[in-house]
């Protein structure tokens, strides 16, 4: 009788137990994957941490900076996880340069980190001429690493004349603070406060009036991280919870009376947002995108409001050295307060290239897509770019469809302050796509998204 062949597994028809072989194959690689798996971790080098000497943070306190690391003095570290750890504290948006090192004396581990702060506190004061004639005069005040704990302080006075609009001026006072991982050291919170007033010459169909707005509203948000997978190096989960208090006041100077009454508002908040961004050489590398849902509540009205969207910024589009950034974003509520359009496209913030609140509506979509090249300029971080938005609403009434449709197509130049936290100038000039739209010129210290 002949034995079965060396490779048992084989075609020989002699051989039948099919399901042993199975077996056997599916043994054999998970005992090459343990294998692997073993070797990787009894091979990677180690070392045990007993000391962390940080250097250059004279405003960042030492607590910010050992909270990202993922390790603490006594546990063993790994090169991947002190890489890591550097990711980490570049992703803070806090320093210019941060560099890692590891040294030993005495058989025992030292991990140096050497840090080169931004410019935080930014006195910037406004001078403004938007593309639709509004001019603005003002300051902002932004301390980006308030009390040296990572925590973020904004302060702006402003006064804005609007051209031809259906607000002829207004006053503004606005306070932002917020505190990441203030609560439980995982929970991010955000206060705000803001003040306006603003004369409104309104128009509604057969009424109209000008009346003077005061409007005094407060903030209170809480973020907290989720997790319901697991995620990647740079990706992020959080869930949002808080509510805002508006109370309106309105004093009627001539024209119809009830377009607007005195109210108090109190809006609920919920939302979600996921990340996966790095910073590549000074700018954003991946996506996000969130959603949120707002319940507002006043003196008679209940009204809904839901907002989502979606930003994806690629580098090294079709060349290594094109960027390509996009968003898509959308809409909807059951109606306002005081009857007036939810939403308003058109202008810097939307659709540039055409008037502000072009089109208006209780829903919207909206996109934007902007390609980005680099402009060689003394070691600058700076890119020309070339974009479109679009954007249509659904109104309350409309004659034909294309009435709720625009389009705006432009130009610029992105200059980021590598020196300073959060700040870019963006100049820009673009032109909608209507007939009769001008070409209009843009200015300002933040990106669109």
């Amino acid at each position: 009788m002949s034995g079965l062949p060396n490779d048992t597994c084989g075609t020989d028809p002699k051989f039948i137990s099919g399901r042993r072989c199975s077996a056997m194959k599916s043994g054999q690689g998970i005992l090459a994957v343990l294998l692997w798996l073993i070797s990787s971790s009894v091979f990677a080098t180690t070392y045990k941490l007993e000391q962390i000497s940080i250097y250059g943070n004279d405003t960042t306190r030492d607590e910010v900076i050992l909270r990202e690391l993922g390790f603490s003095v006594g546990q063993l570290v790994s090169d991947d996880d002190v890489a890591k750890a550097r990711k980490m504290l570049i992703s803070l948006g806090l320093f210019s340069t941060v560099k890692t090192s590891l040294s030993q004396a005495d058989g025992a581990y030292r991990l140096l980190i050497q840090v080169k702060e931004k410019v935080f506190f930014v006195p910037i004061p406004i001078m403004n001429v938007s593309g639709d004639g509004d001019r603005t005069y003002g300051i902002t005040i932004r301390n980006h690493n308030f009390l040296g704990l990572n925590q973020e302080l904004k302060v702006s006075l402003r006064h804005k004349d609007y051209y031809q609009a259906d607000i002829e001026y207004e006053n503004r006072f606005n306070t932002l603070y917020r505190a990441p991982k203030a609560l439980f050291q995982t929970a991010d919170i955000e206060l705000g406060y803001y003040s306006e007033r603003a004369r409104l010459d309104e128009h509604r169909g057969r009424f109209s009036g000008q009346y003077q707005r005061s409007l005094a509203s407060g903030l209170f948000l809480i973020s907290a991280p989720i997790l319901l997978r697991d995620t990647k190096e740079n990706e992020s989960q959080s869930v949002s919870l808080g509510f805002e208090r508006q109370i309106y006041k309105h004093r009627l100077i001539s024209g119809d009376p009830g377009l607007f009454f005195d109210t108090k508002v109190i809006t609920l908040i919920a939302g979600v947002r996921q990340s996966d961004i790095e910073l590549v050489s000074g700018w954003r590398q991946g996506w996000e995108y969130g959603y949120d849902i707002r319940q507002t509540l006043s003196d008679e009205h209940v009204t809904y409001q839901s907002h989502g969207f979606l930003n994806n910024y690629r580098q090294g589009f079709i060349l290594d050295f094109l960027q390509v950034n996009s968003r898509a974003s959308f809409g909807w509520c059951s109606g306002s307060i005081f009857g007036d359009p939810c939403f308003g496209l058109g202008g810097d913030s939307t659709i540039r290239g055409v008037a502000r609140h072009s089109i208006e509506g209780n829903a919207f979509i909206l996109g934007n897509i902007q390609l980005l090249v680099p402009v060689k300029f003394v070691g600058q971080l700076i890119k020309g770019t070339v974009f479109a938005d679009v954007g249509l609403t659904v109104p309350q009434e409309v004659a034909s469809p294309k009435e709720n449709f625009v389009a705006g197509f432009g130009f610029g130049l992105v200059w980021k302050l590598q020196r300073f936290v959060r700040t870019d100038i963006r100049l820009e000039a673009a032109k909608g796509a209507r007939k009769g739209d001008k070409l209009r010129i843009y200015g300002a210290t933040t990106l669109l998204f």
